[in-house]
């Protein structure tokens, strides 16, 4: 039976003081549809949930034409007591679904009007009407999906009419985790990888930004390499780690040093013009965006920013965190006495969330009010914005048995109420209301195995990916090792101790150097022995080694890894595709399969730089192992790294930064510049700071404009015709001072080839490339007829000026399009003009002879034929006298 809506079950019986009925609905749509074709299943109660938590035990029993069954689920519903799901039909014929809820005990959320909380009620189970689907070979049709933008410039807000498809491309980098000697500035807990957005492909420069003092400092100071450029090539004092969200970036401002902090600025990401400063000493930490959700809202709430006093690199505390809007930098509110955590991530519902292992926890109370996880597994929050009520978790006392760990979170610390997210402005909030559970210490030995150090070891975090924390305990500094290497895996979810294992010997012998930010994702950490070269790979819920492989192999330049390499390694994983990337200061880079080790490619610097000369002593241009990389895109990622070394002086001369292709290992583009602190990609544009002008760099593929001119007069079918035009840039750097000045008639547009040179001759007072190319524009032509039609294709010069000689065909008016199909740098443009083409002149008719006359022609053929008559006659004569003769 098919039914508008699936109607609920009725139930019968007699109901107890603390029962309560529910009544279960379900509908599908579209229906009928195609095979093949994705249909939503929503399903819900008729009423939400009496004390405003989430309905449980949510099922649906899909029956195919087969008779052939499946139960989809459980399920979760949300604050209105219903979900959804998709579902995709494989075969022709009709399907039926039935939803059956399985009852639940409340636990009793506070009820915003009232009355009872209902804790210790039973909501009854019920089930849903059967519904019926009908799948025949024809699709239903519906409102098609925006497409990315291949072919046209964009900028943020999206329009959330395409949010199915542009979440791809509009990923926020939030700043979760730190850039080497900052306290931000990098992607997310797991590394600097973005899969959520284009990736540069070229290196056209969208526009460049001074940030602090840089260059050249010029006369007195002399031409010497050490001393007469401005500092900016401190990589131990960065001044730029960057938080990007929703189009804008944001970054605390340094002009000098770390210690002269000029606010923290806003900036517009595709302009590069400052949006807003805001005047405090605080220094930026990280981005906030909430999925926040009740019964009366949905959807995500901010962005904020979140700035940082106290704490640090070695600090353990205590901090506060100072919030402010994302948009405006108004302050909102501050929440205080945070422990200093080294990483900070989010869960699901983006909710700021971090780890700690406090000692000083004994001197909280023993009994610590914890949210209760296990009765509320999907938020802290009933339906009208109540916190759910805490429940003791008894903590023994720290004092005799070592540090804890705590998982924080800081939107419930910011506890909101109501029927809607609102922060009162200046509300100063305390960290312990955003504690999420506070584990038991560890005992002094698990299994032989010391824990002292374990979580509290100055360089004690290892990784976190998934459910699983690594700590550790055993270094001494960024790398090197006491002797022993003891590591151990924790519940994200919970803390409870996964495993532990002594590290000690094996790959890692005492007194060596391991890579001190193993990389976590498709199910294994991986660390690297930076004296032996061996890469070993342990599985996080386990801690067993998974496999092991030497990186002391043939590189793809012929050679073995540079010496230098030794100096440290550092990595970053693609968690999408299970791959983990791996360079070292000898500008040495491997692309490794996380699953089994396997060596997928490799690169070294001078098939970017070639040969490295007098300029190193490392014989080879190294390569950053500060956190300062950046990895971007989904499908073809690209990896972007900067060269560079670690003390300057002298200035290091023609660093670039360099795009390689993650899938091939090829490179993709190189650029001039000593990006020595961070680099982030986000909405398409790669930002970084350039030490050698003290500038933010953005890369991007921009827009492009085009002219099109015809003559106006004197156009004929019979004349050709010269069509010219002009292609330039007008990305926002097109517009700044210097390069006006330079390119008073624009900004030529050239090939991809072309973007390095060029780029660098426009933005870095470069030499110009002798052999500067332009670009292909295709010129069309809509005639009197109404024919449109290719007319030819030409090149563009490296001023930007194209040109096509072209003879019309036809009478009449003409409309010419010249077309600029874009390319690695340009997002295409076009542009039209139009001319009238006019019969060509028919020739002069030639003029008659006179008549009565006598021209010389005819004088002439008349002699001719007299003559020729003469000498037929005195034929004729002779042959007679000869006959006449006896």
């Amino acid at each position: 039976m098919v039914v508008a809506i699936g109607a609920a079950i009725t139930p019968t019986k007699a109901l107890a003081a603390n029962e309560i009925p529910t009544y279960a609905y379900i509908n599908v749509a579209p229906n009928p549809c195609g095979v093949g074709q994705a249909v939503t299943v929503n399903f819900w109660l008729a009423v939400p949930q009496a004390d405003g938590e989430k309905a449980i035990n949510m099922t649906v029993k899909v029956t195919h034409p087969d008779g052939t069954t499946e139960t989809l689920g459980p399920f979760t519903s949300d604050f209105t007591g219903g979900t959804y799901t998709r579902y995709t039909p494989t075969v022709t014929g009709n399907y039926t679904f039935q939803f059956f809820y399985g009852g639940q005990t409340l636990a009793g959320a506070p009820n915003m009007f009232g009355g009872p909380t209902f804790a210790g009620y039973i909501e009854l189970p019920s089930q849903s009407e059967v519904k019926t689907l009908t799948v025949t070979n024809t699709a239903a049709t519906g409102v098609p999906f925006t497409p990315l933008p291949a072919d046209y410039w964009w900028q943020t807000p999206v329009n959330a009419e395409n949010v199915q498809t542009w979440a791809s491309i509009t990923g926020s980098w939030m700043g979760y985790s730190a850039n080497t000697f900052a306290i931000t500035g990098g992607f997310n807990a797991t590394g600097n990888y973005n899969p959520y957005t284009q990736t540069p492909n070229t290196a056209h420069i969208l526009w460049t930004k001074p940030w602090c003092v840089g260059g050249v400092a010029g006369g007195a100071l002399g031409n010497d390499e050490q001393n007469s450029n401005f500092w900016t090539t401190s990589q131990y004092d960065p001044k730029y780690a960057p938080v990007i969200m929703n189009g804008i970036m944001y970054s605390t401002w340094y002009t000098t040093t770390t210690s002269s902090q000029q606010g923290i600025m806003a900036t517009d990401l595709y302009t590069g013009k400052t949006l807003f400063t805001i005047n405090t000493t605080y220094a930026l930490r990280c981005g906030m965006q909430v999925n926040f959700e009740n019964i009366n809202q949905y959807g995500v709430v901010g962005p904020y920013i979140i700035a940082q006093s106290g704490g640090g690199l070695f600090s353990t505390g205590p901090i506060n965190w100072f919030i402010f809007d994302a948009m405006t930098g108004q302050y909102l509110c501050e929440v205080t006495n945070a422990p200093s955590f080294g990483q900070v991530g989010q869960d699901a519902n983006g909710n700021i969330i971090g780890y700690s292992w406090q000692s000083s926890v004994g001197t909280y109370p023993n009994s610590v009010y914890a949210w209760n996880i296990t009765a509320y597994p999907n938020g802290r929050f009933g339906a009208f914005g109540n916190p759910i009520p805490s429940v003791t978790y008894t903590v023994k006392d720290t004092r005799v048995y070592g540090p804890a760990l705590i998982m924080y979170n800081l939107t419930a610390a910011m506890q909101q109420s109501g029927l809607n997210w609102a922060i009162t402005q200046g509300t100063v909030y305390n960290w312990t209301d955003g504690i999420e559970w506070v584990n038991q210490p560890l005992p002094p030995v698990i299994n032989g195995i010391v824990t002292a150090g374990i979580g509290t070891a100055t360089f004690g975090y290892s990784a976190w990916s998934g459910d699983t924390l690594v700590w550790t305990t055993g270094a001494t500094s960024v790398e090197e090792t006491y002797g022993w290497l003891v590591e151990a895996g924790f519940s994200a979810t919970n803390g409870n101790l996964l495993w532990i294992e002594n590290r000690t010997g094996g790959a890692f012998v005492p007194y060596t150097r391991t890579s001190n930010t193993p990389s976590a994702a498709a199910g294994v950490y991986v660390e690297i022995n930076q004296a032996t070269y061996d890469a070993q790979a342990f599985s996080l819920t386990t801690g067993k080694l998974v496999w092991e492989k030497s990186l002391n192999v043939t590189m793809s330049n012929g050679q073995y890894p540079n010496d230098y390499d030794e100096f440290d390694f550092e990595t970053v994983p693609d968690s999408t595709h299970g791959v983990l990337y791996v360079w070292a200061l000898g500008g040495d880079v491997w692309a490794l399969n996380m699953t089994n080790g396997d060596i997928l490619w490799t690169f070294s610097t001078d098939q970017a730089n070639g040969d490295a000369g007098t300029e190193t002593p490392y014989g080879i241009y190294p390569l950053w192992v500060f956190s300062d990389e950046a990895l971007a895109g989904q499908d073809s990622p690209v990896l972007y790294l900067p060269e560079g070394h670690e003390y300057s002086p002298p200035l290091f001369h023609n660093a670039r930064m360099l795009a390689i292709n993650g899938t091939t290992g090829k490179l993709i583009w190189s650029s001039l510049g000593f990006y020595d602190t961070a680099t982030a990609v986000a909405y398409g544009v790669l930002t970084s700071f350039n030490a050698y002008d003290g500038q933010i760099y953005a890369y991007a593929r921009g827009p492009s404009k085009i002219t099109v001119n015809a003559p106006q007069v004197g156009v004929t079918t019979a004349t050709p015709v010269t069509i010219t035009g002009t292609i330039t840039d007008i990305s926002a750097g097109a517009s700044q001072d210097a390069v006006k000045a330079n390119f008073p008639n624009g900004l030529p547009c050239v090939s991809d080839d072309s973007q390095t040179g060029f780029m660098e001759a426009v933005y870095e007072q470069q030499p110009m490339p002798y052999n500067t190319t332009g670009v292909p524009i295709t010129l069309y032509v809509t005639d009197a007829n109404g024919n449109y039609r290719t007319i030819g294709t030409t090149t563009s010069t490296a001023l930007g000026t194209f040109s096509l000689t072209w003879t019309p065909d036809i009478p009449g008016n003409y409309t010419v399009t010249a077309t600029f199909a874009g390319s690695g740098a340009y997002y295409p443009s076009s542009a039209a003009t139009a001319f009238y083409a006019s019969e060509a002149p028919t020739a002069a008719p030639t003029q008659a002879p006179p008549t009565g006359g006598i021209t010389s022609g005819d004088f002439m053929l008349g002699v001719a034929a007299i003559i020729v008559v003469i000498i037929i006659i005195g034929a004729v004569l002779a042959l007679l006298t000869i006959r006449k003769r006896p």
